[in-house]
C-alpha cells in the first residue's frame, strides 16, 4: 500500500511539472537562465533555437545533467553530438527526464545551414516517447524549427518555434497534449566582453508569455559570467563558461519565486586542437 502511496504521488508531482515546462533539456547557456533559447548559438542549441549549430566548425561531444527544484525525480540527463560538413551541420541527441517509475525520453536529430553571412536556417525532428511503470509506452514524433539574422556586426534578431503543429502523445484516456512554444530574440553586442539578450517566449497551448533579458560578460579569455532575469514566472538566474583547450564546462542556476533552486551542469568536448581560452 505504501509502495502504491509513493508511486501515485510521484507521478503526480512528475506530471504537473511536465505540464507547466518543455520536456526538452534545458541548454544551459539559454533555457537553464529562464530565457527562451531562441538567441543560443552554441553547441546547445540542439536543444534550443536549431539554426544556432550552423556556426559549429568542429565535431564536437557532450553531456549534461538538470536537476528541477532539487528533486531528483525530476532531472534530466542528456548526450549529444555535433558533426559539421560544408553542406549542412547534423546534431544528434538523447535526453531522459524523470526516474524508473516514470520518465520521458527523446531522441532527435537537428540540421541547419548558414545560407549567407547574415542568416542560418535549422529544424529538428523529435521522438518523444513516456515511459509509466506497468502501462503502455506511447510515443509521437514532434517537429522544431528556428533562424537567426544578423541585422549588423553587433545586432541579431531571432525566432523559434517548438512543437508549432501541437502534437499530442495518447495516454489510456485521451490525447495529451504536448507544449508548443513560440519565442523571438534579439541579441546586441554591447562590447567585445558584453552581450545583451532580451526575448519574449509565447507558451501556445497556455496563452501565455514570459519575458526575459541576460547579460553575459567575458571577464576573461578561459571564463565567461552569465546572469539572467525572468518574469512570469519571476525567475532570477546565474551561469559561468570555463574554457580549456578542447573542453568547455557550462554551469547554470536559476531560482523561481514559488518553486526554489534548479540547476545544470554541461560539458562538451570539440575535436579539434585549441589553446586556452579559444572557441
Amino acid at each position: 500500500m505504501i509502495k502504491k502511496l509513493f508511486f501515485a504521488i510521484l507521478l503526480t508531482i512528475a506530471s504537473t511539472h511536465s505540464k507547466g515546462q518543455d520536456y526538452n533539456f534545458p541548454s544551459p547557456s539559454t533555457i537553464a537562465l529562464g530565457l527562451s533559447g531562441a538567441s543560443d548559438s552554441t553547441a546547445w542549441a540542439v536543444f534550443a533555437n536549431p539554426s544556432g549549430i550552423s556556426n559549429i566548425r568542429q565535431p564536437i561531444a557532450g553531456t549534461g545533467y538538470h536537476n528541477a527544484f532539487q528533486i531528483e525525480a525530476l532531472s534530466t540527463q542528456t548526450a549529444f553530438v555535433i558533426i559539421p560538413s560544408s553542406l549542412i551541420n547534423t546534431g544528434l541527441s538523447y535526453s531522459r527526464y524523470g526516474n524508473q517509475l516514470f520518465n520521458i525520453q527523446q531522441a532527435g536529430i537537428t540540421a541547419a545551414r548558414a545560407l549567407s553571412n547574415r542568416l542560418s536556417l535549422g529544424c529538428r525532428m523529435v521522438y518523444l516517447w513516456r515511459y509509466i511503470k506497468n502501462a503502455k509506452t506511447p510515443g509521437a514524433f514532434l517537429l522544431d524549427a528556428g533562424f537567426r539574422f544578423r541585422l549588423s556586426e553587433t545586432a541579431s534578431f531571432a525566432v523559434s518555434a517548438k512543437n508549432p503543429a501541437r502534437q499530442k502523445i495518447p495516454d489510456e484516456y485521451n490525447d495529451q497534449p504536448l507544449p508548443s512554444f513560440l519565442s523571438a530574440a534579439f541579441i546586441a553586442g554591447l562590447s567585445p566582453s558584453f552581450r545583451l539578450t532580451a526575448d519574449v517566449m509565447h507558451r501556445t497551448d497556455y496563452s501565455r508569455q514570459v519575458y526575459s533579458v541576460g547579460l553575459e560578460a567575458r571577464l576573461h579569455k578561459m571564463a565567461e559570467f552569465c546572469g539572467a532575469v525572468s518574469a512570469k514566472p519571476v525567475r532570477l538566474a546565474v551561469g559561468a563558461n570555463i574554457n580549456w583547450k578542447n573542453l568547455e564546462i557550462k554551469l547554470a542556476a536559476n531560482h523561481h519565486d514559488h518553486l526554489g533552486m534548479s540547476s545544470t551542469a554541461g560539458i562538451i568536448y570539440s575535436f579539434s586542437r585549441k589553446k586556452g581560452g579559444e572557441r
